[in-house]
Parts: structure tokens; sequence; C-alpha cells
């Protein structure tokens, strides 16, 4: 009796592995979820299809399917901060648009419902309806994703999304989604005519696949190019004119020439010396000009030596020509881009539709309704239970504490606050059991005012 519904166990195995390009060869294991992994007839069929592969049955499989659509609704909701988990959800079915000439009614209508008026190419001869159709998403494709449409078109234009034809859509779907009045278009066409531009005007509508499956248009503008010859200033080089730049070479140190003439004026003024304190000074003077004359000319060496350096390098530096820089004016093609946000206005064909304004405001009334019994609910029950147990803890504590109580109290007080808590019961488990919040409330303050007072005294 059951045997084509074992046949189609496998089925998602098939699909999975089509879709993703590979054979059962590429997988290393599986991984059973799902209630129907019990079944031992569904583990042999499973086995059959996948070549005797071991089968893994290590998680349970009830809770994973629940706790995987937690965890997916936290990683696309705003509202949690979880560790996101590594999964990509896809889109199940091709999703199409069809695109056509806004249709007006004779008098107007709301949606441009009606039939369309036509321009005639010839006498009695209509022209030819314009229309576009494309797949913008398709089958398993990523969701968060947005595609753009472009087109040349100067009429307002209507833009249904439907689900194409597919073996895997369920029988019976409704295939409109959601259906766009796009205005602005004609308008647009006639003031850029008016303006000269010979370019048609570029319709570009763009289409988003939400993380939560929904499809929508999200943006359409219309742009339309203008080209034409403008005068720009240009800076060019100026032949004519140059100005010659060379850079100065450094000087060479000068010998000091005179510093010997200089030192024998200071001796002949100085005079007053015997001939032999000056032999004696001579030759003293001579060990140390010698020597200083040695370090002299090493340093001099070392100086010529770097000048003459200093001098290649400036003769080797070249000189630099800069060309003197003018302003003309010239004729230059440019294009001017012209841009105009358009009009979108939505509205459903289908069953299945978003909710109103109306309806939206009628369920959350409905919401804050429920939420407001459950509120009342909860206080009911535990203003119940707080009169349950003050009864019990009144009749509990006298006969505990009955000496203690004897000095503060009468035989006939005590006796009475016992009964009042015994009517009480009684009272709790018969009329009290549809009673009221404010009946629960007046029925514990009875009771609690004489039995804190006794038990304060």
């Amino acid at each position: 009796m059951s045997e084509e519904l074992f046949d189609r166990a496998a089925g998602p195995v098939e699909k999975a592995l089509e879709s993703a390009g590979i054979t059962i060869d590429d997988v290393d294991k599986i991984e059973l979820v799902g209630g129907g992994m019990r079944i031992p007839k569904v583990q042999d069929v499973l086995k059959s299809k996948i070549g005797g592969m071991e089968l893994g049955m290590h998680i349970n499989s009830d809770e994973s399917m629940a706790l995987g659509a937690a965890f997916h609704g936290a990683n696309i909701s705003t509202a949690f901060r979880v560790r996101k988990v590594g999964m990509t959800d896809v889109g199940m079915w091709n999703v199409g648009v069809r695109v056509k000439e806004m249709e007006v009614e004779e008098g107007g209508g709301l949606f441009g419902f009606g039939k369309k008026k036509k321009d005639k190419k010839d006498e009695g001869e209509q022209e030819e309806e314009w229309n576009k159709r494309a797949t913008i998403f398709k089958e398993l494709g990523k969701m968060n994703a947005k595609k753009t449409i472009a087109f040349t078109h100067d009429k307002d234009l209507n833009v249904e999304i439907v689900y194409e034809d597919s073996d895997s859509l369920p029988e019976g779907t409704e295939r409109s989604l959601a259906s766009y009045n796009i205005t602005g278009v004609k308008d647009f066409a006639e003031q850029i005519k008016k303006k000269g531009i010979e370019s048609g005007p570029k319709v570009t509508v763009t289409f988003e696949l939400s993380g939560s499956g929904v499809i929508r248009v999200i943006k359409a503008e219309v742009q339309a190019e203008e080209k034409g010859m403008v005068e720009v200033e240009e800076e060019v080089d100026d032949d004519e004119a140059e100005e010659e730049t060379v850079e100065e070479e450094d000087e060479a140190p000068k010998e000091d020439t005179d510093s010997e003439e200089k030192e024998a004026e200071a001796k002949e003024e100085e005079g007053g010396e015997t001939e032999e304190e000056s032999k004696e000074e001579g030759e003293t003077e001579e060990k140390e000009v010698e020597e200083k004359e040695v370090e002299e000319k090493g340093e001099e060496d070392k100086d010529e030596d770097e000048g003459e350096d200093a001098k290649k390098e400036t003769k080797a530096k070249p000189k630099k020509k800069k060309k003197k820089k003018k302003t003309i004016k010239v004729m230059k093609e440019q294009t001017k881009v012209h841009k105009e946000a358009l009009t979108i206005t939505t509205y459903y064909t289908t069953t299945v539709t978003p909710y109103t304004s109306d309806t939206m405001k009628e369920s959350q009334e409905k919401l804050a309704a429920l939420a407001d019994a459950d509120r009342i609910r909860h206080e009911l029950e535990e203003a119940k239970n707080q009169l349950e147990s003050k009864v019990y803890s009144i009749k509990n504590y006298v006969e505990d504490n009955e000496e203690e109580l004897d000095k503060v109290s009468t035989t006939e007080q005590r006796e009475e606050l016992v009964k009042l808590a015994s009517n009480t019961e009684e009272w709790l488990y018969d009329d009290g059991y549809d009673a009221g919040l404010d009946q629960f409330k007046e029925k514990y303050k009875e009771l609690n005012t004489p039995a804190d007072a006794m038990f304060f005294r």
C-alpha cells in the first residue's frame, strides 16, 4: 500500500545532487533528519539509491529542523545577535517579469485597468503591442540578491512579477506575485524631445529578492544622454617662448696665498732679538714648521680633492629648459545625462495579498486584546493562589503559636479568625471558581487585615 510513497523517498536526494552538479561518489557523508529516518523501509530505499553508503543518524532528527529554523531566523533578524550559522538560503522557483505599456481606461482608471488606447499606424490598423519578458531570479539562486533590467521606451509601463513554468512548482500555485504601474516615462520623453535630445529615454527597473523570499520592485529610473560641442579652456605648451634655467656651480675653495707675507711683516715689527737667540729659536721653529707644513699639506691635498670632486659633480649636471604654458579655448564633445526617478504604484490581482492598513490595524488590535487577556489570566491565577496560600498560612500560624497569640488576643478572636479562613476556603472552591480579579482581591483584604493586626501584636 505504501510502495509509491517509498519510491518517492530518494527524490530529494537525487534533486539535491542534480542541483549541486555532483554525483553520489563526490559525497563523503550523509546525515538523516526528519521523523521518516526511523522507518526501516525508508532507510533501505535510501541505501539502494546511494550505493550502499552508510547512513548517518547522529542527531535528534525531530529537533534538528526546528533548531535550524530558529538559528536561521536569528541570522536574518535585526533584533537578535547570535553567532552566524553557515547557511545560504535559495529561492525555490524561477521568477520572471512581464513589462508592457500601462493600460489606461477612456475615463482614466485608478490602476490603469481597462482597454488601452493605441496609436494607429494607418487608418483601421492598430500598432502591435509592445512587451518585454525576462527571467530575473533563477531556480535555486541565492537570496538577498538584486537584479536590474534596462530598455529604451517612451511610454508609462506596467510591470508584473510572476512565477515561471517549472516542474517543481506545486500544482495550483498562483503565478502572479505583484504588479506595478511605473509612471513618469511619458512626461520625461516629452521633456527631452522639447530640448532636442535625439536619444530615446532609457528605463532601468531594479528588483530585490529579500532574505525572507519577498520579491519586489525597489527602484525605477529613466535617463537620456545629451551630446553636444562645448567650449572649454585647456593648457598647452607655448613653443614660441622658452625660459632657460641653469643650476649655479659651487665656487672652489680659495688658497690662502697671503699667509706667509703677513707672518714676515709681523716678525720685522717685533725686532730686538739677537742672532744666537734667533738661531736657536729658528732651529726649533724649523722643526715645528716642517711638521706643520706636513699636516697643512695633507689638509690642502684633501681640500683640493674635495674641490675637484665638487667641480666634477657640478659640471655633470645638465642644463634644464622649462617651457612656458598658455591657455587656449577649444571645442570638445561633451555628454550630459538627464536622470529622473519614476513613480511606482503597487497593486495585486491574486487572492494572496499583503495586509492593507485597515487589516493591519485590525490584526494589531486583535493581538493587543489577546495579550491583555493573557495578562488578566495571569493576574487572576496569581490572586487565587495568593488567597489560597493565606488561608493555609493563617490556620497553621494560629495552631503553632497558640501560647504567644494568647498574650495578645482572646480565644474568641482566634476562633473567629480561623472560622473566617475556613469560610474563605469554602468560597474559593465553590462560588470563587468563576469569580473575577476584583472579588479575589476583596476576599484577600477581608482575611488579611485582622490576621496581620493580631500577628503584628
